[in-house]
């Protein structure tokens, strides 16, 4: 298993600690002024901080649906529901249609009971701000827990509580909202909702540097084994999770391309299944190797999509030939048979070249998904 970025302890890492808590004293002030404005003078505003706290850790629990087929058959529903802060039930599963790990990828794809957009009042206020999105109010509710004197187990909850009948904890929660639009079916608002929305525009990628900043796990996992990386690319990826994924991994380590869920499938092979071309094209820019096995281990994931009729995804495959670690983004060959140096996006930093040409060719693919490293990490 991969440690997380921030190891856990007493404390948040000095590195961590400091860069977080640059963020926290801009934005202290501002959430104290909003906090003075819309409560009254009889209203006790340390009682609505403890209010807040008692919420995070409150035993309450939102409907795990534990009596649906699929979970029953795929995972030891006790251990699950007492291991509310870490990953639960994590043996393997097949894969196989109809097979315990077939029936719980479909449930999941369905969306099991995670649905943070249309049923808010059903999550914590926590969870719920980052799946909107809402840096602000992520940022204000961190700085209470990481504060001089804070309170650890607090902190733990906030970052790994797990919610819905996916388990996920509020890292995946914020991925999931960089996959969805607001004001489309999966993510509906109302009147008051859009007004909100139009005073603060939902940053995700803002609200993935706090989180991990604060001590997120980059290999939490959720009912389906998914790590943060797998829910960035999964088959509704847009270009915001897939810019995460690649801070991700530069934050991670690239070993977080192999890591597994509970179908033995990594984020690469699940991108070749759901026929993903971009989301190969990415990962391996991130230095994923186009020769990894498929899950099965019966043949290669550029067997697996011409099986499946991905034709785009066999290309994807083929234009890189199999080699490990970083290589280049549009021509797909190593350092070692080009260059010796390859060349970083001068701007996302995620994706390299061996030449100024194989950039300016690859670009009109790649600027879809390109983002600053400053907005995330």
């Amino acid at each position: 298993m991969i440690p997380s970025v921030a190891p856990g302890g007493d404390g948040l890492p000095n590195p961590a600690a400091d860069q977080l808590a640059k963020t926290l004293a801009r934005t202290l002030a501002a959430r104290q002024e909003d906090v003075a404005s819309t409560v009254s003078e009889d209203d006790d505003v340390s009682d609505l901080a403890a209010n807040l706290k008692e919420e995070q850790l409150g035993a309450t629990l939102e409907s795990l649906d534990v009596e649906h087929p699929a979970l029953a058959r795929s995972c030891d529903v006790v251990v699950s529901v007492a291991d509310r802060h870490g990953d639960g039930d994590q043996r393997p599963l097949p894969s196989f249609p109809g097979s315990p790990g077939g029936a719980l990828a479909a449930y999941c794809a369905g969306g099991g009971t995670f649905q943070p957009f249309a049923r808010p009042a059903r999550y914590t206020h926590f969870f719920k701000c980052c799946a909107w999105g809402d840096a602000r109010e992520v940022v204000a509710t961190l700085a209470s827990a990481t504060a001089p004197g804070g309170d650890a187990a607090w902190l733990r909850s906030l970052l790994e509580r797990r919610e819905s009948s996916l388990r996920k904890p509020p890292l995946h929660a914020a991925i999931a909202g960089a996959k969805c639009l607001p004001g489309s079916d999966a993510w509906p608002l109302d009147d008051a909702q859009q007004r909100t929305m139009a005073r603060a525009l939902p940053d995700h990628a803002l609200v993935v540097q706090f989180l991990v900043d604060a001590g997120a796990r980059l290999d939490a996992r959720d009912v389906l084994g998914d790590t943060p990386l797998h829910a960035c690319c999964a088959a509704n990826a847009s270009a915001r999770s897939l810019a995460i994924a690649g801070v991700l991994v530069k934050r991670g380590g690239a070993g977080l391309l192999a890591e597994p869920n509970r179908l033995g499938y990594t984020p690469l092979q699940c991108a070749v299944h759901s026929g993903r071309a971009d989301v190969v094209d990415w990962l391996l820019a991130l230095g994923d190797d186009a020769d990894r096995r498929d899950a099965g281990g019966a043949g290669t994931l550029k067997d697996l999509a011409a099986a499946l009729g991905h034709g785009a995804v066999v290309a994807a495959l083929e234009r890189r030939p199999g080699a490990c670690g970083a290589a280049c983004a549009a021509c797909r060959r190593a350092p070692e048979t080009r260059e010796p140096n390859l060349l970083a996006c001068g701007r996302c930093k995620a994706v390299h070249y061996c030449s100024r040409k194989c950039q300016r060719k690859h670009w009109p693919q790649h600027k879809p998904h390109c983002t600053a490293p400053s907005g995330v990490a």
